[in-house]
């Protein structure tokens, strides 16, 4: 019974020369009352109970049972750690994902400005080379004395004039549109009498509808209060809606234009009887360099910026534009601005100081 004799010796030498000396794994030897004989209890402190192998001896120290643990085994991941760590895998995938997308999309609006650019200065030379033809070549024959008569004389230099407002707005048009992409600040408010700034929109788009062929009737109320605007721009965004129905809607061979005053807003319409515009595309059309596509299937010119810079000059002034079409029954564009003076009272109460003599009236059809 030299087992029994000498348990000391067993723990002390026979243990540590077997499960000591290079050993992959931590022992551990507890006696029939759970008390560690041999091993260290922190050597297996945070082992799941399923990683540790336990086992009897055999044929001496019955009684005693040897564990075995894998040594330096990877740490297990609380549950809780576990779901953060698969959260945080997820929403770097998805983090990886959506910025793929963000690449792809935003090359295809790149390559698509691009496109778009292309296509604006393209149609912005036709644009200016064609009055340009126009003024060059009247000028020449007025220069070389190519007249019959003095009124052929007078109608070469009216030609050359219109032309050249023609070019000038054209310009205006582009300067103006480049500045607000800059965001520079382009407009000079001011008091002034808005039924006056459509009137005279109206009078310089005269000669574009005898050369079209079209008539258009013009209705503006006699009352509109003062309102501060930028007269100038107000003139270019009524040009580019006037120059709009003339240019894609002359089928329908008249305009019918009308100023009035609802509730707190001051309404421009500008109505045409041409093919109209999809309801797809309308929400577009307010877009820089955007031309519906049919139009881009007609021989008809344009840099696209005229109606995007009618919604500049809108929204600067506190108001808006909108349209409303059906398709083979025409379009109505409504720009609207607050209906106030420079001191912020309601327009109607300026009516009580205003010139009667100052009053605009306007109806009637122009051709």
């Amino acid at each position: 019974m030299l087992v029994e004799a000498d348990v000391n010796y067993v723990v002390a030498e026979v243990f540590r020369q077997f499960f000591e000396v290079g050993s992959k794994r931590i022992y551990q030897v507890v006696d029939e009352r759970g008390e560690v004989r041999y091993g260290h209890e922190a050597g297996f402190a945070g082992v799941p109970d399923d990683e540790i192998i336990e086992e009897r001896f055999r044929d001496t120290m019955s009684t005693w049972r040897l564990r075995v643990a894998q040594r330096d085994r990877p740490p297990r991941a609380p549950s809780s750690r576990r779901i953060i760590d698969l959260f945080l895998i997820g929403t770097a995938l998805a983090i990886i994902v959506a910025g793929f997308v963000f690449l792809v999309l935003a090359a295809r609006r790149e390559r698509r400005a691009n496109e778009l650019k292309s296509e604006f200065i393209s149609n912005v030379s036709h644009e200016l080379k064609t009055p340009l033809s126009i003024i060059s070549m009247f000028g020449e024959l007025l220069s070389m004395g190519r007249t019959s008569s003095p009124d052929q004389a007078r109608e070469y230099a009216e030609i050359i004039r219109r032309e050249s407002s023609r070019l000038s707005r054209l310009i205006d048009n582009v300067l103006d549109f480049s500045k607000l992409e800059r965001g520079a600040e382009v407009f000079e408010y001011g008091d002034a009498d808005i039924g006056d700034v459509v009137a005279r929109a109206c009078e310089l788009t005269g000669h574009r509808l005898d050369r079209a062929g079209m008539t258009m009737s013009v209705d503006i109320d006699p009352d509109l209060p003062p309102i501060r605007l930028d007269a100038n721009a107000m003139t270019l965004a009524t040009l580019n809606l006037l120059d709009n129905a003339i240019k894609y809607a002359a089928d329908g061979k008249k305009i019918a234009v009308s100023l009035h005053q609802r509730g707190d807003r001051i309404v421009l319409e500008v109505r045409d009887f041409g093919p109209g515009i999809a309801a797809e595309e309308q929400h577009a059309v307010f877009d820089r360099f955007y031309r519906a596509r049919a139009v881009r299937l007609r021989p008809i010119r344009g840099s696209g910026i005229g109606l995007a810079l009618v919604k500049r000059i809108a929204e600067a002034h506190g108001g808006g534009v909108t349209v409303d079409s059906e398709p083979g029954q025409g379009a109505c564009f409504r720009l609207w601005v607050p209906a106030k003076d420079v001191s912020g009272r309601l327009a109607v109460d300026a009516e009580l100081n205003r010139d009667p003599g100052s009053e605009h009236t306007a109806g009637g059809t122009l051709t």
